[in-house]
């Protein structure tokens, strides 16, 4: 099963965990360490795997020695843009972030990514007067919750636009969300916090998942520009199962998400080409990146 698993060469499409029926992996009967030789095995890899591992081992090794580690997962400023960076779409239990008196729940933002961008806005409005630009650093982000990735489209447009083609039937259904980004509990123009400032999108082949929806959702509702490489696709939602036997694994869906117009979905598989296209070497540098934004 792993061994059919990987050859499908798709990111999304893992073998995970083995059932505790058949044997545990660590293991010391002979049968279960056996198994887990079979198991654990990783010859079986395509290009499409073994591309973006590459990529993203040279990505953020170069991140690393540009990036503090306190401005990952977080928010800064360098001139007039306010930078944000995230890996991914991570989400806490809701009752630990929207508190029943009106507050925001104080969460660790690399738990949960709505706390990010709501204190970065917050603090935007409040303390950067001078700020212009609004830079999302999606460069490195491999996906996760896609109600997620709706609640941070709702600070960057009034409204977050997709639909959703199930592959079997051929039926489309076409999203449509307000997000009370400020939590005031109305809907209304004071949610779309990202209105007047320019705001761009760094994304690269390390872009994956939800983080090639993210470039695709702004770009196709008008919400800003996409700079650095084509995105890395990914647009079947995960579909979990398990075997006979209890093992898991994961294999893309046959819900894909894309952009229907005219009678015609795209679905953004392949990835989302940038407004502008600029150099990986540019990335991390801020002096470099900014000019790219002119």
């Amino acid at each position: 099963m792993r061994t059919l698993i990987l050859s499908i060469d798709d990111l999304h499409s893992n073998p995970g965990k083995a059932s505790s029926s058949i044997g545990v992996l660590d293991g010391t009967d002979e049968n279960d360490l056996a198994y887990a030789k079979v198991f654990l095995s990783n010859n079986t890899s395509g290009y499409r795997t073994e591309s973006f591992m590459k990529n993203y081992h040279s990505l953020l090794t170069q991140r690393s020695t540009s990036i503090s580690k306190s401005d990952l997962d977080n928010f800064s400023y360098y001139e007039d843009n306010m930078i944000i960076r995230f890996d991914g779409f991570m989400r806490e239990y809701n009752n630990l972030v929207f508190l029943e008196n009106g507050q925001i729940g104080k969460n660790d933002y690399g738990y949960n990514t709505f706390n990010l961008f709501y204190d970065a806005f917050k603090d935007l409005k409040t303390n950067h007067p001078e700020v212009k630009n609004i830079i999302i650093d999606d460069s490195l982000n491999s996906g996760g919750d896609l109600t997620t990735l709706i609640e941070v489209a709702g600070f960057l447009m009034g409204e977050v636009k997709f639909s959703i083609k199930e592959t079997l039937t051929g039926m489309i259904i076409s999203n449509s969300y307000k997000v009370d980004t400020n939590y005031d509990g109305v809907y209304d123009e004071n949610d779309f916090q990202a209105k007047g400032y320019n705001v761009y999108l760094l994304s690269s082949s390390c872009s994956f998942s939800c983080g090639n929806l993210l470039p695709m959702v702004i770009k196709d509702n008008n919400a800003g520009t996409i700079i650095g490489q084509t995105s890395g696709g990914g647009s079947c939602v995960v579909l979990p199962s398990t075997t006979a036997l209890g093992d898991f694994f994961q294999i893309s869906g046959n819900f894909k998400i894309g952009t229907y117009s005219d009678g015609y979905f795209s679905s953004n598989d392949n990835g989302v080409r940038p407004d502008k296209f600029i150099s990986t070497s540019d990335y991390y540098d801020l002096s470099k990146l900014v000019v790219n934004l002119k």
